[in-house]
């Protein structure tokens, strides 16, 4: 299956989204904080990153400006989960292939990473 980093500051929160990930059997990099997502990045080229953007220090952002600045990442699709929905019209204009707002349905969210991955 396909390589998805997760960008999530929430333990509880990662760990869902891995495990759900998991079980469909997608490889899971995970990240609490922009800097390490960036780091892993510089190692990895994953299929797709999902990426909050209420982060401590950089916003989760700058993980989708890089990405979207790295040639070697340009297939790497990026969904952002958020719980402010004004922060929309900023991570779209900077290359977001879907924006979900929190809570979100874990089945619902499964099926968009699926086809989003195939």
């Amino acid at each position: 299956m396909s390589q998805i980093l997760i960008v999530e500051d929430t333990k509880d929160i990662r760990a869902l989204y891995k495990d759900a990930l998991g079980g469909r059997g997608h490889q899971v990099l995970e990240a609490k904080d922009a800097k390490s997502a960036i780091k892993l990045l510089k190692k990895h080229t994953p299929d797709l990153a999902v990426v909050d953007l209420q982060l401590p220090g950089d916003l989760g952002t700058r993980v989708i400006e890089y990405i979207r600045s790295q040639p070697r990442l340009a297939g790497c699709k990026v969904v952002v989960v958020t719980a402010n929905p004004q922060m929309q019209n900023e991570a779209e204009s900077i290359g977001t292939d879907l924006f979900l707002i929190k809570p979100i349905i874990i089945g619902e969210f499964l099926d968009l990473i699926d086809r989003l991955t195939k």
